[in-house]
């Protein structure tokens, strides 16, 4: 049986030993084991130099696993493996994961979030990108798997840029194959960028994209109790400023604290302390009783050196402990001053990206404001956030007034509904839109726009972000083009009317000239009664209106022969004033408001009569019940701006010569034919479609233009623009009297292909008494000269346009011969063909078919006496 002190001794051992049984019991129960997942993503997650997990939701979740009781084990891999292990079910918990609707069909993600990140693109120095359109076929790199590499691809969609993703495994590749040149641009969240862009030759750009959150997941359908206990302890961390969660924060990217102790280095160091001061109280217990007690400790010698073994066993231990607490306090004391220094480093660096961000905003807010294009952010519902300065510059409206008005209301009522229906349309099929509209002026005006825009999402909310252009200048061009190109088919119209008027010209002209010859030959005939003169005549009468006809055609195809004059068309008018009111008739009141300082102008003057008699005539039959018919005349300039809305006038001056009547007026679509060739709004058979045609024909091919301006029911005026000539031509007295006998004995030579026509003219000058001699052609006319050398030739009548040779190459053929021969051209021809030969310089004798004998005869003795003189 032991000693009583012996067995106090063994009775306080156990106790001891109960008492850290008790104390160290829940270290030894079952623990929950959390497979979580560690990818490469410093500072959120990552695995440092010793080979242990480091950032932000480690920090997280080793606290959260220190509260519940849990036990982590990580399972490291690269970003992609961590999501296809999540999703198989192979890991409980996935760090720093962005939430997205195709993620939370395969995950469950928690309630609070960690942290907000978004991304930057770096490119490769010099690359100079500016924009994401810079990127347009480029090669850009991203973390494969990844939601920001995801976003830039949408990005890239959304604007319709074809660039060329490379994936890899983690932001510390980007930086690699960015700096080598291997891609042109990388995309990194900003963590990551503001860590390590200084430790490689990469440019920071200006892009900023995809603001995300990121979030702990789990397997879907599985582990809500891991999520319960995250989301309970997140919100207490968050709410705790002195928490492990801002701590964290501050550790990797804010400011310095100094070091403290851990709870559990203070729960360890007081368990030993505790312990230590057991033992302590329990060796002085001990030495107590040995004092007390000698002799019992000399009788049980042998159980003290025992206890003294033990004692210095345990003292050794604790010292141990001592030295292993000490060094690990020196190793987290070295720890943290290298964190230290690290973090001085990323805070500068964090300024540095702050600072660069700002000028990056102000930048960009100068180039928002200071666009010549209006720029637009506007919610859906139509409520304007905010402008620029163009919009109240083109708009009138001030920045302020536009916010109140809204969307809604700077768009004009009248296309609204149309320019919603197309936008919505083209965002839905593309993403984006580009439509015309009009926006309301503050003066009411409505102002054309083409308008560019997109839809975002910002925080949930969608925005319309619009940019406007005015288009009215190439509003205004496309109408002018319009009018051009109307007046350019209006002009080819009557080119081809004048094309086909021009070609049966001649052939009209020579048979005219036929049946006018032959008919004055019938009605001298003493041979014919009455009746039969009375038939010719009317042969004569419709062969002489034939040929007003043909003057027509070729009045309004601008192909005429004109012989100009300078004249004052105020003295044109009076002239005829009397002949235009027999023609409109009593029920019409004629009033004429004439400049007296009007100038001149150089034109036909048969031609201007006529234009001035169908202008009148127009009017009458525009005012059947009777009206008032003015006739006007005015000098004018026209300047720059004036010419712009007159079509093919120049600026100058010009004596402009106005007909206005009270009529119907006329409609749009009448005006846009009212000059087109056998266009009539009279009924069938009462007018022939060309007396419009033949104003504008006359009045073009003197050089001037005609405009006409009509309202319904109101009336029409006609305003003809005559280019304004200063110098006057004086009428030079001729130097020949008219001869009073039309006959004469010259030699004559005729030169006509149309056998009709050359035997008319050769009857109708011999029975004048003129010694013909004919040639059907030019050949057969040189040969005659050639036979006949001796035989003196006073004149040469020779047709301008023949086969083989024309009339001005047999002159110059026989020029050689009989240098000075007179020379009266005859033709059918249009004024241009007949030009082309040359007839119609100053000084050429020329005479246009149709003619009669007499017209010819008086001709040829002018021509003659001229020669003579």
């Amino acid at each position: 049986m032991l000693p009583l002190p012996v067995k106090r001794m063994h009775q306080i051992w156990i106790l001891t030993f109960l008492f850290c049984l008790l104390l160290f019991s829940s270290a030894f129960a079952e623990p929950v084991i959390v497979k979580v997942s560690l990818s490469k993503n410093p500072p959120l997650v990552f695995t440092a130099d010793n080979g242990k997990p480091s950032g932000i939701f480690i920090d997280i979740i080793e606290h959260i696993a220190d509260e519940e009781g849990w036990t982590i084990q990580y399972v490291q891999g690269t970003w992609k493996e961590c999501l296809g292990r999540l999703e198989r079910g192979e890991i409980d918990i996935l760090m720093s994961v962005a939430y997205t609707k195709e993620r939370d069909l395969i995950f469950d993600f928690t309630s609070e979030p960690v942290f907000n990140n978004w991304g930057r693109v770096y490119a490769y120095p010099g690359s100079k990108i500016e924009s994401i359109v810079d990127l347009e076929g480029k090669k850009v790199a991203g973390v494969r798997g990844n939601i920001l590499t995801r976003k830039f691809v949408e990005l890239l969609d959304s604007f319709d840029i074809e660039s060329e993703v490379i994936e890899v495994d983690d932001y510390i590749d980007v930086f690699r194959v960015t700096q080598a040149g291997e891609v042109t641009a990388g995309l990194v969240n900003r963590v990551n960028g503001l860590k390590f862009e200084s430790a490689y030759e990469v440019e920071k750009t200006s892009i900023i994209y995809s603001p995300i959150e990121l979030f702990f997941a789990t397997t879907k359908g599985r582990n809500a109790e891991i999520r319960a206990a995250i989301d309970k302890n997140m919100k207490l961390l968050k709410q705790d400023h002195g928490s492990v969660y801002y701590r964290s924060l501050d550790r990797w990217f804010g400011k310095y604290e100094p070091f403290k102790f851990p709870d559990w280095l203070k729960w360890v160091i007081g368990s030993l302390a505790g312990f230590s001061l057991l033992l302590s109280g329990m060796i002085v217990f001990s030495r107590f009783q040995v004092r007390k007690r000698t002799s019992e400790l000399l009788s049980s010698n042998k159980e003290l050196e025992t206890e003294i073994t033990e004692r210095k066993r345990v003292e050794n231990e604790l010292k141990k402990h001592r030295d292993h607490l000490e060094q690990l306090v020196d190793e987290r004391t070295g720890e943290i001053s290298k964190t230290n220094k690290k973090l001085i480093k990323e805070m500068k660096e964090r300024d540095e990206a702050e600072k660069a961000l700002l000028e990056s905003e102000a930048k960009y807010r100068t180039l928002f404001e200071l666009s010549a294009d209006a720029i637009m952010l506007a919610r859906a519902d139509g409520e304007i956030l905010d402008v620029n300065l163009a919009m109240p510059r083109i708009t009138g409206y001030s920045k302020k007034e536009i916010k109140e008005l809204g969307e809604v209301k700077i768009i004009a009522p009248e296309v609204l509904e149309d320019t919603i229906n197309d936008r919505t349309s083209q965002v839905e099929e593309r993403g984006w839109f580009n439509v015309e509209t009009l926006w309301v002026g503050k003066d009411g005006s409505r102002i054309p726009v083409s308008v560019l825009g997109k839809t975002m999402e910002i925080s949930g909310d969608t925005l319309f972000e619009v940019i406007g252009r005015d288009i009215t200048q190439r509003k205004k061009a496309e109408k002018e083009k319009q009018n051009l190109e109307e007046q350019v088919r209006q002009s080819q119209k009557m080119e081809a009317v004048g094309q086909l008027a021009g070609g049966v010209a001649h052939d009209f002209n020579n048979l005219l000239t036929a049946i006018l010859g032959y008919s004055d030959f019938l009605v001298t005939d003493p041979g014919l009664d009455k009746v039969q003169k009375k038939y010719i005549g009317e042969i004569k009468k419709a062969a002489e209106r034939a040929a007003a006809l043909t003057h027509q055609l070729l009045a309004f195809s601008r192909k005429q022969m004109l012989e100009p004059k300078v004249l004052n068309i105020n003295s044109l008018i009076n002239d005829i004033q009397k002949m235009l009111l027999r023609l409109i008739g009593e029920d019409i009141y004629l009033t004429s408001k004439l400049d007296p300082e009007i100038g001149m102008i150089k034109a036909d003057p048969g031609q201007i009569e006529q234009v001035v008699v169908n202008l009148g005539v127009n009017a009458r039959d525009a005012m059947p019940n009777g009206g008032k018919l003015k006739l006007e005349t005015k000098n004018v300039y026209i300047d720059e701006e004036n010419a712009k809305d007159h079509a093919d006038l120049t600026p100058g001056r010009y004596v402009m010569f106005a007909v206005s009547d009270t009529g119907h007026g006329m409609d749009k679509d009448t005006i846009k034919q009212i000059f087109d060739p056998f266009f009539t709004t009279r009924e069938k058979g009462k007018g022939t479609g060309l007396g419009l045609s033949t104003v504008y024909g006359i009045v073009r091919q003197s050089e001037g233009q005609i405009f006409v301006d009509s309202d319904l029911k109101k009336g029409t005026v006609f305003r003809v623009y005559f280019p304004r000539v200063d110098k006057v031509e004086k009428d030079t007295e001729d130097v020949f009297e008219e001869s009073k006998s039309l006959k004469g004995n010259e030699t004559i030579l005729l030169v006509e292909d149309e056998e009709m026509v050359r035997n008319l003219i050769y009857e109708s000058l011999e029975n004048f008494g003129y010694n013909v001699k004919k040639a059907e052609n030019g050949k057969k006319a040189i040969n005659y000269c050639k036979k006949n050398n001796e035989m003196p030739i006073h004149l040469l009548i020779t047709d301008v346009i023949m086969p083989d040779m024309s009339g001005k190459e047999l002159v110059e053929r026989l020029d050689g011969e009989h240098l000075g021969l007179p020379v009266l051209y005859i033709s059918g021809y249009t004024g241009d063909a007949i030009g082309k030969h040359g007839v119609l310089e100053e000084g050429v004798n020329f005479l246009q078919k149709p003619f009669t004998p007499q017209v010819l005869a008086k001709k040829v003795r002018e021509v003659l006496d001229l020669k003579s003189v």
